[in-house]
């Protein structure tokens, strides 16, 4: 296999780079070029046992939608992992 992609922290330990991550994801979730809009972002969180209220996931969106779509694009949808990866 190819391991030139995997990250290897200090002491040898592979590391996962979340923001790659997030972009399997987000293409898992709209496809290529795709946005993700509310109701697909609240049926995922209920898939995933999230307890979010439809106006926690609208602010969600408007404070991560970085050009008024009201929807998350790929850029939008790292961002918000990599805030959650320091948090």
């Amino acid at each position: 296999g190819d391991d030139a992609s995997r990250a290897t922290a200090p002491g040898g330990a592979s590391s996962v780079d979340p923001a790659a991550d997030a972009g399997q994801l987000f293409r898992l979730l709209v496809g290529e070029g795709g946005l993700l809009q509310l109701d697909k972002l609240a049926s995922v969180t209920a898939d995933l046992n999230l307890d979010f209220s439809q106006e926690d996931l609208q602010h969600m969106i408007s404070l991560f939608d970085s050009n008024g779509q009201g929807a998350l694009g790929l850029d939008d949808f790292t961002a918000i992992v990599r805030a959650a990866a320091t948090a």
